[in-house]
């Protein structure tokens, strides 16, 4: 455990050094308050448009961090030969990977708090009100990145960079469009085509199953067994990845 722990810190604070945190500080300070300014011009609500914006750019902006720094972040300390001098310690394989990814998250987590810190601030400045239902939806935001992050590093033991940051990216858009795609008239009369995409979503995530940003954005109310439904979903989707990772980097060949 005390070796997990001392990985998972090393690679935040290696991640850290890019300011990777500060610059999604600047940037979400900036957003938001452009589309503030731009909300004035609009027919839309200044509320409805800073959580529009938001929620879009943390969305974008932690994904992309979890597939472009996530494709990094064990082959370039395989390729850097780094990772043979923490396997010379009494580090096991298991606890170096899992300790990475933790790291990983913790960045992921403190991109999420930080843009929904700053909308909820500049919306505060709007109304004198906090949407509770923001930071909600930022935790399902949180998770689809994490999602990610677990299949990018999956592609990544499997593949070269380029390869796994096209799969990813691929796998994240037909993820996020897999509900239209069941309404295209084409598809939703092809029983085949419907039971492949069931398929994909029990291999590979559906995004529309733990998107809650809809319901904040146009304030639709929630479905029953939505919470119940989206968590059972992610926590299944992580164990299997998680599990998969583990078998992958155990049999690597390191040499």
């Amino acid at each position: 455990m005390l070796n997990y722990l001392n990985v998972s810190f090393y690679t935040f604070k290696q991640i850290l050094k890019s300011r990777i945190l500060l610059v999604s500080f600047i940037l979400s300070i900036a957003v938001v308050v452009s589309t503030y300014i731009a909300a004035e011009f609009t027919y839309l609500t200044q509320i409805r448009v800073i959580i529009d914006v938001g929620l879009g750019f943390m969305n974008l902006l932690s994904v992309g961090v979890a597939i472009f720094l996530g494709v990094n972040l064990i082959s370039d300390e395989i390729e850097n030969r780094t990772l043979y001098f923490m396997l010379s310690k009494p580090v096991s394989r298991k606890s170096f990977l899992f300790g990475k990814i933790s790291g990983m998250v913790l960045i992921l987590l403190s991109i999420v708090v930080i843009t929904a810190i700053n909308c909820n601030l500049i919306m505060y400045f709007i109304t004198s009100t906090i949407r509770a239902d923001f930071f909600v939806a930022s935790f399902f935001i949180l998770i689809e990145a994490v999602l990610m992050l677990f299949l990018v590093i999956i592609l990544s033991l499997l593949s070269n960079k380029v390869i796994s940051v096209i799969a990813s990216l691929s796998i994240y858009i037909v993820g996020c469009q897999l509900v239209t795609l069941r309404t295209v008239t084409s598809i939703k009369n092809n029983e085949f085509v419907l039971n492949l995409i069931d398929m994909y979503r029990y291999l590979l995530p559906d995004f529309s199953l733990i998107d809650f940003k809809k319901y904040v954005i146009y304030s639709h109310a929630v479905p029953d067994g939505f919470f119940t439904t989206a968590l059972f979903y992610c926590v299944a989707l992580v164990a299997t990845y998680g599990v998969l990772l583990a078998i992958l980097f155990d049999n690597k060949e390191l040499s």
